[in-house]
Parts: C-alpha cells; sequence; structure tokens
C-alpha cells in the first residue's frame, strides 16, 4: 500500500512541475524557477497541514522556510530544503501527537517533494 502511495506522490509531483513548466519556454533559468515554486507550494501545504496539530513547535520548519523563499541561488535553495526535511521529521519523531497520521503525511509531501527533485535533476542535466 505504501508504494502505490509513493508512485502516487511521484507522479502527483512531477504532474506540478510539469503545469508549470508548461507555461514557458524552457531554458535552464526558467526550469530552476518552476522548480523552486513548486518545492515552495509544497512546503506551504505542509506547513499549513502541521499547524492543525497544536503539540508540533514549527518555528524551526518557519524559519528554514523563510530561508529558503529568500535563497538567490539554486545551491543554496537545495541545501536548505534538505534542512527542511531533516528539520521536519525530527519534530513529527519528537512530537507526543499519535504518529501514524503525522507519518502519512509527511511521507506524502516528502516524496512529492523528492520526486519533483529527482525530475529536477534528470532535467537540468540533459538542459546542460
Amino acid at each position: 500500500m505504501i508504494q502505490i502511495g509513493i508512485l502516487l506522490s511521484y507522479s502527483n509531483g512531477v504532474k506540478l512541475l510539469f503545469e508549470k513548466l508548461d507555461s514557458y519556454l524552457i531554458d535552464l533559468e526558467q526550469i530552476n524557477d518552476c522548480y523552486v515554486q513548486t518545492i515552495e507550494e509544497i512546503n506551504v501545504g505542509l506547513i499549513l497541514e502541521l499547524t492543525q496539530f497544536d503539540s508540533l513547535n514549527l518555528s524551526k520548519v518557519t524559519t528554514i522556510f523563510q530561508k529558503i523563499i529568500k535563497a538567490k541561488k539554486i545551491y543554496d535553495f537545495l541545501s536548505l530544503e534538505k534542512k527542511f526535511w531533516v528539520e521536519v521529521k525530527q519534530i513529527i519523531l519528537n512530537c507526543n501527537h499519535p504518529k501514524s497520521e503525522l507519518y502519512k503525511l509527511f511521507l506524502l509531501y516528502y516524496f512529492t517533494s523528492q520526486a519533483i527533485t529527482d525530475f529536477f535533476y534528470k532535467l537540468s542535466v540533459i538542459k546542460c
């Protein structure tokens, strides 16, 4: 069942990225912009979902997300994005809330984000 969820997350993530790419003449800078916008939307969605759980302290996650938004270079964005997911995982592991619901939420958003990132890397290599 988890494999089906991962596959659906992957295809949904790639679909989100393609919807953004569809409106551009594709060059590397536009690919980067579409990727960043899509990942930021996913991060916002996750943060909004996590705010439903009162016991979670999201201050570190929101601080990292604010840095992600301000990142000027794709390298900075990617390294901050990794920190974002590490911090989200730590929050979920350390919370007092029943974890199964949070794990499902984490996996859905994480695998969607990773699918887009994997596709972005492949697309960037092809375009370079």
